[in-house]
């Protein structure tokens, strides 16, 4: 799949360096986070953004989380659709293996 999300250009990833942010929990909670990256896929009209706050699970993994916003509305909406969120980890993966 990696290939074919090249080849329709919806790869198109920004690095940041140091980009953090205060994101507030549905609970009310502020966490400090820091942006992985972001893509664009034309055809859903979506902003997705990829983010951790830097906190590990209980197999030590880095917690990362998927959001996405639409070009009409900047409110951050959680990937929740299992198809939607199969392919944003395919783009995460992808842009993993290229800054290795």
């Amino acid at each position: 799949m990696n290939d074919k999300i090249e080849e329709k250009g919806i790869l198109k990833a920004k690095e940041y360096s140091n980009y953090e942010f205060v994101f507030e929990k549905e609970n009310g909670e502020k966490v400090n986070c820091e942006l992985l990256f972001n893509f664009y896929l034309k055809d859903k009209d979506k902003n997705y953004m990829i983010f951790t706050d830097n906190t590990y699970d209980e197999n030590n993994n880095l917690m990362v989380y998927s959001y996405y916003t639409s070009s009409s509305d900047d409110t951050l909406i959680p990937v929740t659709d299992n198809s939607e969120y199969n392919m944003v980890n395919e783009v995460y993966k992808t842009v993993l293996e290229k800054v290795k």
